[in-house]
């Protein structure tokens, strides 16, 4: 499913730029890379609060279209979420530790509406989807220790953001930005081991959401 995600987009991007006007100097397919950190919202679900921060690495090849209207396809890796959570059930109290980590493809549009010397403040969007990974989850109850199993679920993503972008030169721009991030769910296996007894029906969830900063560079072609 990526392979054909990623190849439609390149597909468009290419197409994109074989219409384009020779014509316009602000136009032409750029690379970027970016890194920043990422501050979770309240999982909610099984979890409850939020689940950390994580650090953010990522890149994407796009399209400037002209002056004001860029597009770009982006992945992007985000490592470090840590579960840390407490469920009663039955009247018991269950303390869960373990961390999530999550894999996440978009495809953006921005707007780039004005510009003030080298500075282009933009606003964008974009849609996708997350690969989520929840490691093993070690649980404590009346002193008793146990695991959860974990897993991988694919999940569909959004994202809105906001930024400036500045020129360096002209092939060269720096950018500054913040995104809202819905990564969609996150949930362990089912398969559960407290002291020795086993279950195969128990699974947590819990929604990633994100508050996030990030700062990149692109060079457009």
């Amino acid at each position: 499913m990526q392979r054909i995600f990623f190849s439609a987009v390149f597909l468009s991007l290419m197409t994109g730029a074989v219409t384009a006007h020779a014509g316009d100097d602000d136009q032409g397919l750029y690379l970027r890379l970016d890194s920043g950190e990422s501050f979770s919202r309240a999982a909610g679900g099984d979890v409850g609060n939020d689940v950390g921060n994580a650090n953010i690495f990522g890149g994407g090849v796009g399209y400037r279209f002209n002056e004001y209207i860029r597009s770009d396809a982006t992945l992007s890796y985000r490592h470090g979420y840590k579960i840390n959570s407490t469920t009663v059930m039955d009247g018991q109290t269950y303390y869960s530790r373990g961390h999530t980590s999550s894999l996440t493809g978009l495809v953006n549009l921005y707007a780039e509406p004005v510009k003030f010397g080298i500075a282009r403040p933009y606003a964008g969007g974009g849609l996708g989807f997350s690969q989520n990974r929840t490691g093993d989850v070690s649980i404590t109850v009346s002193n008793l220790n146990g695991s959860l199993q974990g897993a991988t679920h694919t999940s569909f993503a959004w994202q809105l953001s906001a930024g400036v972008g500045f020129d360096l030169t002209s092939n060269l721009s720096a950018d500054i930005g913040y995104r809202y991030m819905d990564m969609g769910e996150a949930k362990t296996g089912s398969h559960v081991n407290i002291a020795g007894t086993t279950s195969d029906n128990w699974t947590s969830r819990g929604n990633l959401t994100a508050h996030e900063l990030q700062m990149g560079l692109r060079y457009q072609f």
